[in-house]
């Protein structure tokens, strides 16, 4: 289990849809594994915008069975992300 708090409310949940969220947010993600198969939950609380907790329906991932399989790396931080100052 994974039990996070400290946000701030500067960032969004979920990039494509924009939920806004306060310094209250508290997630909680549970991750149970059978064999192959990964199970992921998440619940996710902030009694200043949420009536009740937001529970998203649990996703099951499976594992590849391939030895040398590898994920490709992220692309590096260029120099102009270090610059960026949000606007208030």
């Amino acid at each position: 289990m994974v039990d996070t708090v400290g946000f701030n409310d500067e960032t969004w949940l979920t990039g494509r849809l924009g939920y806004f969220h306060t310094s209250d947010l508290h997630v909680v993600e549970r991750f149970t594994r059978a064999g192959d198969k990964m199970k992921y939950e998440v619940t996710v609380e902030d009694p200043e915008v949420l009536l009740e907790p937001w529970v998203w329906p649990p996703r099951t991932m499976t594992f590849n069975p391939d030895p040398d399989a590898i994920l490709p790396e992220d692309f590096p931080c260029s120099e102009r992300d270090g610059a960026y100052t949000p606007v208030r």
